[in-house]
Parts: C-alpha cells; sequence; structure tokens
C-alpha cells in the first residue's frame, strides 16, 4: 500500500497490515495499541528532523521486519547530521515515557504506566547497538567514519551476534518460567530476522 502527502511517500507492506491487525484483534490490551501509536510516533520524530534539515522528498518502506527511511542527505548531509535523525526516534519515546509516568503518578491510572513502561521499552530496544535498530546505525556511522565500511560492518555484526545472545537466553528463561510471557523471545526473533535481511 502506497500512501504521498507533503512529498513524503510511504509504502507499507501487506504483511506489516496484517500483522498489527492480527495483533489489534488477538490483545484488546491498551498495550498493544500503545505500541502501535508510539512505534508510529517514533517514526514520525526521525522524519521530523529530516525535513527539518531539508524539504526534498522523503520515502518510507515499512516492512514486517524493517521499517526504511530515506531522504536526499542520508550518508552524504554528514554523520552529525544522520546521528541527530537517528537519536530523534528514542528522544520522543523518552519525553513520552516521561509524561505518562508523570501523568499516572497525578491520576494513579493504571493505563499511563503501561504508557510509559511501552515507551521506556521501546526507546531502550531502539538504543541497542544492534544492526537495525538506531543505535546500531548509530555506532554504524561512528565505525564507518573511522574506520571505513567494511570493518564497520564486520563489527557492527558481530556485536550484534553479542548482544542478541544473552537477550535471547533471557527470552526463553521468561517463556520457560512464566509459561506465557512470550514479549522478549518475540522480540529476539524480530532482531534476528531483521539482522539477517539486512545482510542477504
Amino acid at each position: 500500500m502506497k500512501i504521498k502527502a507533503f512529498n513524503i511517500t510511504v509504502e507499507i507492506s501487506y504483511t506489516l497490515i496484517a500483522a498489527l491487525c492480527i495483533s489489534v484483534i488477538i490483545s484488546d490490551s491498551i498495550v498493544t495499541a500503545a505500541a502501535i501509536v508510539s512505534a508510529a510516533i517514533h517514526e514520525a520524530a526521525h522524519i521530523a528532523v529530516m525535513r527539518s534539515f531539508s524539504d526534498d522528498g522523503i520515502t518510507v518502506k515499512a516492512g514486517l521486519f524493517n521499517i526504511l527511511i530515506n531522504d536526499s542527505l542520508r550518508e552524504t548531509g554528514g554523520y552529525n547530521r544522520d546521528i541527530a535523525v537517528l537519536l530523534a526516534g528514542p528522544a520522543v519515546n523518552a519525553l513520552l515515557c516521561a509524561i505518562s509516568f508523570c501523568v499516572y503518578k497525578l491520576t494513579a491510572v493504571g493505563d499511563f504506566y503501561d504508557i510509559s513502561m511501552v515507551n521506556a521499552s521501546l526507546g531502550i530496544f531502539n538504543l541497542l547497538p544492534i544492526e537495525t535498530t538506531d543505535g546500531g546505525q548509530i555506532l554504524a556511522i561512528l565505525l564507518r567514519n573511522r574506520f571505513g565500511h567494511t570493518a564497520a560492518d564486520r563489527v557492527g555484526f558481530a556485536l550484534s551476534l553479542i548482544f542478541i545472545l544473552p537477550i535471547a537466553a533471557a527470552g526463553i528463561y521468561i517463556l520457560l518460567s512464566s509459561r506465557y510471557n512470550y514479549t522478549m523471545l518475540a522480540a529476539v526473533i524480530y532482531l534476528i530476522a531483521a539482522t539477517v535481511s539486512a545482510y542477504m
């Protein structure tokens, strides 16, 4: 599905749309809705910072295992600019986390606590130094600036594995202990699939 507005072209794969619909149908929890909305705001923050540097066209391709946002200045507008774009998503999640937590403290409404934790998780998750996350891409920019593309890609892939393996072990442990909490394991499967697809 393709949408174009304000010089921004968004392509969303039907597999992603199907996955989101299934998630909403299976879970009537506010956590699912908060995760979808917070992820959308996260990506919108990237686009907003991109747009602050240039009015050129922006393309967004959202698939099941990754979201690629590109504009004419990507990798040519300077690494400080690219890092600012990448940090925008986690930064807005941190802001939403703080606001939601303050509202929770003032109102004692549990939903705001859930929203706060969803945004904290999204922010931390995206700062992990794993290939396809914002943190991984920031690390890649810094490494490429110092050592070149080949060495940076090798180090980035190695670090991705180093971080994914203990998270996978923790996910399996949590699933076996609780017999129902598969959230972390699902996140690990996503990270593995996204990392592998990045090298295909």
